[in-house]
């Protein structure tokens, strides 16, 4: 999403083992809480004392994340889709945990499939994700394949398509939107992705905006003129 205002200093993040960023190594596994301690080495590579996040879905949860625990370093925060990192009952804890115990290592040796061209994996990425433009689509691919003999392959690391082995409780993932402390912008999709209980969350946030824009789960990136302004608005203003 394209902010269009000169005043902000914008550094975006690939995750590990997504885009261009290197995957984790062998016998290690993807988990959301992981990514916190990803951020703080990029922050203090930065060498930055205070910042703003603008992040969307599972990035947003991250965000808060941070924010709640590392609270002085935190400006302002957009949440664009996302909130907290997806949440479950915690009598349904137990089960989760079989389930990605049971699937360790299943994509740790799975061939990568190869696409004879960038288009088809375009289609492919449409296909997964049927509220991507074809230029949004585009995009993506540009940033997330890799030309490799006979074709191109999706760079991002298999292992994320593993079952997490940790998941936070709706209560657990309450307690940390309790502790952020910045202003927090909440950018919702008339055709959203989140569950109901976001509007009980954004209730615990001490200071807090929601802005619904018309569109899907991916409008920041299917039509970023509709989101650019409210977060453009919210970033330069004084609150």
């Amino acid at each position: 999403m394209l902010l269009c205002v000169t005043d902000l200093y914008v550094v975006a993040i690939d995750w590990p083992g997504h885009g261009l960023s290197s995957p984790r190594p062998a016998g290690a596994y993807y988990h959301f809480i992981n990514m916190v301690a990803d951020l703080k080495y990029v922050i203090d590579g930065l060498g930055w004392k205070n910042f703003s996040f603008l992040s969307h879905s599972m990035g947003a949860g991250v965000a808060t994340l941070f924010a709640a625990s590392l609270p002085e370093y935190v400006e302002k925060m957009v949440a664009l889709e996302g909130l907290v990192p997806f949440s479950v009952d915690t009598n349904d804890l137990p089960m989760r945990l079989g389930k990605a115990i049971r699937n360790l290592g299943k994509f740790e040796d799975k061939a990568v499939k190869i696409y004879s061209s960038l288009d088809t994996c375009v289609l492919r990425l449409m296909e997964g994700n049927k509220d991507l433009t074809r230029e949004s689509a585009e995009a993506l691919c540009v940033r997330g394949t890799a030309p490799v003999e006979n074709g191109y392959v999706f760079s991002r690391d298999l292992r994320l398509k593993s079952t997490s082995m940790l998941y936070f409780s709706h209560e657990m993932s309450a307690s940390f939107v309790k502790k952020v402390q910045c202003p927090v912008l909440v950018v919702r999709a008339e055709i959203s992705l989140l569950p109901e209980m976001l509007g009980t969350l954004v209730k615990c946030l001490k200071m807090s905006k929601t802005v619904t824009v018309p569109g899907n789960h991916h409008v920041h990136i299917n039509n970023a003129v509709v989101v650019a302004p409210v977060v453009n608005d919210w970033l330069l203003s004084d609150v």
